[in-house]
Protein backbone atom coordinates (compact mmCIF):
# COMPACT_ATOMS: atom_id res chain seq x y z
CA UNK A 1 0.00 0.00 0.00
CA UNK A 2 1.65 3.58 -0.80
CA UNK A 3 2.42 5.72 1.73
CA UNK A 4 0.55 8.83 2.08
CA UNK A 5 2.93 10.83 0.77
CA UNK A 6 2.58 8.85 -2.89
CA UNK A 7 -1.10 9.01 -3.04
CA UNK A 8 -3.19 10.98 -5.81
CA UNK A 9 -3.99 14.54 -4.42
CA UNK A 10 -7.76 13.44 -5.06
CA UNK A 11 -7.67 10.46 -2.82
CA UNK A 12 -6.70 12.67 0.23
CA UNK A 13 -8.61 14.79 -0.71
CA UNK A 14 -11.67 12.66 -0.46
CA UNK A 15 -10.42 10.44 2.96
CA UNK A 16 -10.43 13.94 4.73
CA UNK A 17 -13.67 14.65 3.09
CA UNK A 18 -15.06 11.12 4.58
CA UNK A 19 -13.34 12.39 8.49
CA UNK A 20 -15.12 15.02 7.85
CA UNK A 21 -18.84 13.82 7.29
CA UNK A 22 -17.14 11.11 10.21
CA UNK A 23 -16.38 13.95 12.53
CA UNK A 24 -20.10 16.28 11.90
CA UNK A 25 -21.88 12.80 13.46
CA UNK A 26 -23.30 13.68 16.47
CA UNK A 27 -21.97 10.84 18.29
CA UNK A 28 -18.35 12.36 16.28
CA UNK A 29 -15.14 10.62 14.61
CA UNK A 30 -14.11 7.24 16.13
CA UNK A 31 -10.80 7.72 17.18
CA UNK A 32 -9.37 4.46 15.83
CA UNK A 33 -11.04 5.50 12.16
CA UNK A 34 -9.53 8.97 12.49
CA UNK A 35 -5.71 6.80 12.48
CA UNK A 36 -6.97 4.54 10.08
CA UNK A 37 -8.63 6.43 7.40
CA UNK A 38 -6.01 8.52 6.54
CA UNK A 39 -4.48 5.11 4.85
CA UNK A 40 -6.63 3.82 3.02
CA UNK A 41 -8.30 1.43 5.72
CA UNK A 42 -11.48 1.28 8.14
CA UNK A 43 -13.26 -1.33 9.72
CA UNK A 44 -17.35 -2.14 9.74
CA UNK A 45 -19.72 -4.31 11.85
CA UNK A 46 -22.42 -3.83 13.62
CA UNK A 47 -20.95 -1.66 16.67
CA UNK A 48 -20.92 1.11 14.89
CA UNK A 49 -24.18 3.66 14.06
CA UNK A 50 -25.97 3.44 11.12
CA UNK A 51 -24.53 6.33 9.51
CA UNK A 52 -21.32 5.03 10.25
CA UNK A 53 -21.31 2.15 8.30
CA UNK A 54 -22.66 3.76 5.48
CA UNK A 55 -20.41 6.62 4.88
CA UNK A 56 -17.50 3.43 5.24
CA UNK A 57 -19.23 1.21 3.13
CA UNK A 58 -19.56 3.92 0.77
CA UNK A 59 -16.22 5.30 0.30
CA UNK A 60 -15.02 1.54 0.40
CA UNK A 61 -17.27 1.29 -2.80
CA UNK A 62 -15.69 4.64 -4.30
CA UNK A 63 -12.59 3.15 -3.80
CA UNK A 64 -11.28 5.79 -1.14
CA UNK A 65 -10.79 3.03 1.15
CA UNK A 66 -8.75 -0.07 0.30
CA UNK A 67 -8.87 -2.16 2.82
CA UNK A 68 -11.74 -2.65 5.07
CA UNK A 69 -11.69 -5.25 8.36
CA UNK A 70 -15.26 -6.21 9.00
CA UNK A 71 -17.26 -8.72 10.71
CA UNK A 72 -19.49 -11.09 8.67
CA UNK A 73 -22.12 -7.76 8.03
CA UNK A 74 -20.27 -7.60 5.33
CA UNK A 75 -21.35 -11.21 4.32
CA UNK A 76 -24.80 -10.71 3.68
CA UNK A 77 -27.29 -7.92 3.05
CA UNK A 78 -24.68 -5.19 1.94
CA UNK A 79 -23.73 -5.37 -2.16
CA UNK A 80 -20.21 -4.10 -1.26
CA UNK A 81 -17.78 -6.55 -3.23
CA UNK A 82 -13.93 -6.47 -3.05
CA UNK A 83 -11.37 -7.73 -5.24
CA UNK A 84 -9.66 -9.77 -2.61
CA UNK A 85 -11.34 -11.21 0.14
CA UNK A 86 -9.19 -12.84 2.90
CA UNK A 87 -10.74 -14.76 5.44
CA UNK A 88 -9.27 -14.99 9.16
CA UNK A 89 -10.39 -18.40 10.40
CA UNK A 90 -13.89 -20.46 9.15
CA UNK A 91 -15.17 -20.36 12.61
CA UNK A 92 -17.93 -18.08 14.56
CA UNK A 93 -17.34 -18.72 18.05
CA UNK A 94 -16.01 -22.30 18.43
CA UNK A 95 -18.48 -23.65 15.20
CA UNK A 96 -17.15 -23.79 11.52
CA UNK A 97 -19.60 -21.75 9.63
CA UNK A 98 -21.53 -23.21 7.75
CA UNK A 99 -21.66 -23.72 3.63
CA UNK A 100 -24.18 -21.25 3.28
CA UNK A 101 -22.39 -18.42 5.44
CA UNK A 102 -18.98 -19.17 3.39
CA UNK A 103 -20.62 -19.13 0.22
CA UNK A 104 -21.71 -15.11 1.07
CA UNK A 105 -18.15 -14.19 2.21
CA UNK A 106 -16.67 -15.94 -0.97
CA UNK A 107 -19.38 -14.17 -2.94
CA UNK A 108 -17.98 -10.62 -2.14
CA UNK A 109 -14.76 -11.16 -4.19
CA UNK A 110 -14.94 -9.93 -7.60
CA UNK A 111 -16.76 -6.75 -8.83
CA UNK A 112 -19.04 -7.16 -11.82
CA UNK A 113 -17.85 -5.05 -14.32
CA UNK A 114 -14.75 -3.20 -12.82
CA UNK A 115 -12.53 -6.65 -12.56
CA UNK A 116 -12.09 -9.67 -14.45
CA UNK A 117 -11.34 -11.83 -11.39
CA UNK A 118 -12.02 -12.39 -7.61
CA UNK A 119 -9.97 -14.18 -5.17
CA UNK A 120 -10.51 -15.30 -1.83
CA UNK A 121 -7.79 -16.52 0.62
CA UNK A 122 -9.03 -18.34 3.92
CA UNK A 123 -6.82 -18.87 6.59
CA UNK A 124 -7.46 -21.69 9.08
CA UNK A 125 -5.49 -23.68 12.22
CA UNK A 126 -3.87 -26.79 11.11
CA UNK A 127 -6.27 -28.75 12.60
CA UNK A 128 -9.25 -27.66 10.77
CA UNK A 129 -7.55 -27.82 7.27
CA UNK A 130 -9.48 -31.14 6.11
CA UNK A 131 -12.74 -30.05 7.43
CA UNK A 132 -12.28 -26.44 5.84
CA UNK A 133 -11.54 -28.47 2.53
CA UNK A 134 -14.92 -30.48 2.73
CA UNK A 135 -16.77 -27.61 3.73
CA UNK A 136 -15.67 -25.73 0.47
CA UNK A 137 -16.72 -28.73 -1.10
CA UNK A 138 -20.00 -28.72 0.37
CA UNK A 139 -23.71 -28.25 -1.27
CA UNK A 140 -25.68 -25.32 -0.39
CA UNK A 141 -28.61 -26.63 2.40
CA UNK A 142 -31.97 -25.98 1.49
CA UNK A 143 -33.66 -23.50 3.35
CA UNK A 144 -36.38 -24.45 6.13
CA UNK A 145 -38.72 -22.52 8.67
CA UNK A 146 -37.75 -22.74 12.36
CA UNK A 147 -41.38 -22.55 12.55
CA UNK A 148 -42.29 -25.87 11.25
CA UNK A 149 -42.67 -28.45 14.29
CA UNK A 150 -39.66 -29.89 15.14
CA UNK A 151 -37.92 -27.26 15.08
CA UNK A 152 -36.65 -25.19 17.62
CA UNK A 153 -38.64 -21.74 17.02
CA UNK A 154 -37.35 -17.84 16.88
CA UNK A 155 -34.47 -17.57 19.32
CA UNK A 156 -33.36 -14.13 20.64
CA UNK A 157 -29.79 -13.73 20.99
CA UNK A 158 -28.48 -12.13 23.64
CA UNK A 159 -24.86 -11.58 25.17
CA UNK A 160 -25.41 -11.81 28.94
CA UNK A 161 -23.19 -13.84 31.06
CA UNK A 162 -26.00 -14.78 33.43
CA UNK A 163 -26.40 -18.41 34.49
CA UNK A 164 -29.45 -20.18 33.06
CA UNK A 165 -29.03 -23.53 33.18
CA UNK A 166 -32.58 -24.03 35.63
CA UNK A 167 -35.87 -23.04 35.02
CA UNK A 168 -35.54 -20.60 37.70
CA UNK A 169 -32.31 -19.30 36.65
CA UNK A 170 -33.72 -18.75 33.01
CA UNK A 171 -36.48 -16.80 34.53
CA UNK A 172 -34.67 -14.07 36.90
CA UNK A 173 -32.13 -13.87 33.58
CA UNK A 174 -34.96 -12.65 31.86
CA UNK A 175 -35.71 -10.15 34.26
CA UNK A 176 -32.26 -8.90 34.46
CA UNK A 177 -32.00 -8.52 30.57
CA UNK A 178 -35.30 -6.68 30.31
CA UNK A 179 -34.69 -4.38 33.56
CA UNK A 180 -31.20 -3.48 31.79
CA UNK A 181 -32.71 -3.24 28.71
CA UNK A 182 -35.30 -0.59 30.06
CA UNK A 183 -32.56 1.01 31.88
CA UNK A 184 -30.98 1.96 28.60
CA UNK A 185 -34.68 3.22 26.92
CA UNK A 186 -34.64 5.27 29.91
CA UNK A 187 -31.67 7.26 29.21
CA UNK A 188 -32.19 7.28 25.22
CA UNK A 189 -35.55 9.10 26.08
CA UNK A 190 -33.89 11.20 28.38
CA UNK A 191 -31.57 13.24 25.86
CA UNK A 192 -28.50 10.73 26.54
CA UNK A 193 -26.51 10.72 23.36
CA UNK A 194 -26.21 7.36 21.98
CA UNK A 195 -22.58 7.37 22.21
CA UNK A 196 -22.95 8.07 26.04
CA UNK A 197 -25.48 5.14 26.60
CA UNK A 198 -23.10 3.55 25.09
CA UNK A 199 -20.09 3.67 26.91
CA UNK A 200 -22.39 3.87 30.29
CA UNK A 201 -23.65 0.59 30.04
CA UNK A 202 -19.99 -1.04 27.35
CA UNK A 203 -21.92 -1.87 24.80
CA UNK A 204 -21.76 -1.14 20.45
CA UNK A 205 -22.73 2.14 19.61
CA UNK A 206 -24.51 0.33 17.28
CA UNK A 207 -26.04 -2.45 19.15
CA UNK A 208 -27.81 0.61 21.35
CA UNK A 209 -28.95 2.43 17.76
CA UNK A 210 -30.23 -0.51 16.62
CA UNK A 211 -32.26 -0.98 20.05
CA UNK A 212 -33.54 2.37 20.07
CA UNK A 213 -34.89 1.61 16.52
CA UNK A 214 -36.46 -1.75 16.64
CA UNK A 215 -38.16 -0.45 19.94
CA UNK A 216 -39.40 2.42 17.96
CA UNK A 217 -41.04 0.04 15.87
CA UNK A 218 -42.51 -2.19 18.19
CA UNK A 219 -44.20 0.39 19.95
CA UNK A 220 -45.34 2.05 16.54
CA UNK A 221 -46.75 -1.65 15.76
CA UNK A 222 -48.34 -1.50 19.64
CA UNK A 223 -50.25 1.89 18.95
CA UNK A 224 -52.25 0.73 15.82
CA UNK A 225 -52.73 -2.44 17.13
CA UNK A 226 -54.60 -0.91 20.38
CA UNK A 227 -56.13 1.79 18.03
CA UNK A 228 -57.67 -0.88 16.35
CA UNK A 229 -58.52 -2.74 19.50
CA UNK A 230 -60.21 0.49 20.56
CA UNK A 231 -57.53 0.78 23.60
CA UNK A 232 -57.72 4.55 23.34
CA UNK A 233 -55.86 5.33 26.61
CA UNK A 234 -53.32 2.59 26.44
CA UNK A 235 -52.82 3.52 22.34
CA UNK A 236 -51.73 7.42 23.66
CA UNK A 237 -49.15 6.23 26.55
CA UNK A 238 -47.84 4.32 24.19
CA UNK A 239 -47.58 7.07 21.50
CA UNK A 240 -46.11 9.07 23.57
CA UNK A 241 -43.25 6.55 24.50
CA UNK A 242 -42.73 6.39 20.66
CA UNK A 243 -42.38 9.73 19.99
CA UNK A 244 -40.03 10.03 23.02
CA UNK A 245 -37.65 7.38 21.78
CA UNK A 246 -37.95 8.49 18.21
CA UNK A 247 -36.57 11.82 19.34
CA UNK A 248 -34.34 10.86 21.87
CA UNK A 249 -35.96 13.60 24.07
CA UNK A 250 -38.51 14.89 26.72
CA UNK A 251 -42.04 15.92 26.50
CA UNK A 252 -41.04 19.23 26.23
CA UNK A 253 -38.96 18.92 22.90
CA UNK A 254 -41.17 16.61 20.72
CA UNK A 255 -42.29 19.72 18.64
CA UNK A 256 -38.64 20.94 17.82
CA UNK A 257 -37.61 17.12 17.55
CA UNK A 258 -39.42 16.48 14.37
CA UNK A 259 -37.12 19.18 12.81
CA UNK A 260 -33.97 17.07 10.82
CA UNK A 261 -31.56 16.31 13.12
CA UNK A 262 -32.84 18.12 15.59
CA UNK A 263 -32.84 15.45 18.04
CA UNK A 264 -31.50 14.42 21.65
CA UNK A 265 -29.42 16.85 22.93
CA UNK A 266 -29.07 18.67 19.91
CA UNK A 267 -32.72 20.03 20.42
CA UNK A 268 -32.09 20.48 24.53
CA UNK A 269 -29.27 22.84 22.82
CA UNK A 270 -31.77 24.81 20.14
CA UNK A 271 -33.95 24.85 23.02
CA UNK A 272 -31.89 26.37 25.65
CA UNK A 273 -30.64 29.11 23.14
CA UNK A 274 -33.84 30.38 22.46
CA UNK A 275 -34.57 28.36 19.76
CA UNK A 276 -37.89 26.53 21.42
CA UNK A 277 -40.44 26.38 18.81
CA UNK A 278 -40.38 25.41 14.85
CA UNK A 279 -41.39 28.77 13.94
CA UNK A 280 -38.33 29.90 15.55
CA UNK A 281 -35.65 27.66 13.64
CA UNK A 282 -37.61 28.25 10.71
CA UNK A 283 -37.28 32.57 10.99
CA UNK A 284 -33.57 31.70 11.78
CA UNK A 285 -30.66 32.12 8.90
CA UNK A 286 -27.24 30.02 8.74
CA UNK A 287 -25.44 32.85 10.52
CA UNK A 288 -27.61 32.21 13.82
CA UNK A 289 -27.99 28.20 13.71
CA UNK A 290 -24.08 27.53 13.24
CA UNK A 291 -23.19 28.69 16.39
CA UNK A 292 -25.73 26.87 17.99
CA UNK A 293 -24.93 23.66 16.09
CA UNK A 294 -20.87 24.01 17.02
CA UNK A 295 -21.88 23.84 20.75
CA UNK A 296 -24.18 20.29 20.12
CA UNK A 297 -21.33 18.61 18.37
CA UNK A 298 -19.32 16.65 20.53
CA UNK A 299 -16.21 17.31 21.80
CA UNK A 300 -13.41 17.27 18.61
CA UNK A 301 -9.70 17.15 18.42
CA UNK A 302 -7.90 20.37 17.52
CA UNK A 303 -7.73 20.67 13.47
CA UNK A 304 -5.81 22.21 11.11
CA UNK A 305 -7.15 25.15 9.32
CA UNK A 306 -8.03 23.21 6.10
CA UNK A 307 -9.71 20.72 8.50
CA UNK A 308 -11.43 22.74 10.25
CA UNK A 309 -12.92 24.13 6.83
CA UNK A 310 -14.11 21.38 5.99
CA UNK A 311 -16.18 20.86 9.37
CA UNK A 312 -17.48 24.08 9.52
CA UNK A 313 -18.64 23.72 5.80
CA UNK A 314 -19.97 20.05 6.66
CA UNK A 315 -22.11 22.05 9.44
CA UNK A 316 -23.42 24.62 7.05
CA UNK A 317 -25.42 22.63 5.03
CA UNK A 318 -26.56 20.93 8.09
CA UNK A 319 -28.14 23.93 8.85
CA UNK A 320 -29.58 24.53 5.46
CA UNK A 321 -30.73 21.23 6.24
CA UNK A 322 -32.55 22.02 8.89
CA UNK A 323 -33.70 25.39 7.96
CA UNK A 324 -35.36 23.67 4.94
CA UNK A 325 -36.63 20.80 7.76
CA UNK A 326 -38.19 23.44 9.87
CA UNK A 327 -39.70 25.77 7.36
CA UNK A 328 -41.40 23.02 5.54
CA UNK A 329 -42.62 21.87 9.09
CA UNK A 330 -44.09 25.40 10.01
CA UNK A 331 -45.99 25.83 6.66
CA UNK A 332 -47.93 22.33 7.43
CA UNK A 333 -48.89 23.52 11.07
CA UNK A 334 -49.97 26.99 9.88
CA UNK A 335 -51.90 25.19 7.11
CA UNK A 336 -53.62 22.95 9.88
CA UNK A 337 -54.19 25.76 11.83
CA UNK A 338 -56.22 27.59 9.44
CA UNK A 339 -57.86 24.35 8.63
CA UNK A 340 -58.74 23.90 11.95
CA UNK A 341 -60.11 27.70 11.69
CA UNK A 342 -62.38 27.14 9.46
Amino acid sequence: MPRPEELNIDIVDKREELLSDLRSLTIGLDSVLEKTIPVGVAFHHAGLTTEERDLVAAAYDEGVLKVIVATCSLAAGINLPARRVILHGARMGADLVGPSMLRQMRGRAGRKGKDEIGETYLCCQKSDLEAVAELMEADIPSVESCLVPGKRGIKRANGATLKETTLAEINLARIYKRFYTALQLRDLSNEMPISQVARKYDLPRGIIQNLAQTCHGFAAGMVRFCGTMGWGALAAVLGHYEERLKAGAKSDLLALAEITYVKSRTARIFWENGFKTVAAVAAADVKDLLPVLIMAQPKKPRLDAESEEKYIRKLKAKVEIILKSAGRIWERQVREEIEDEE
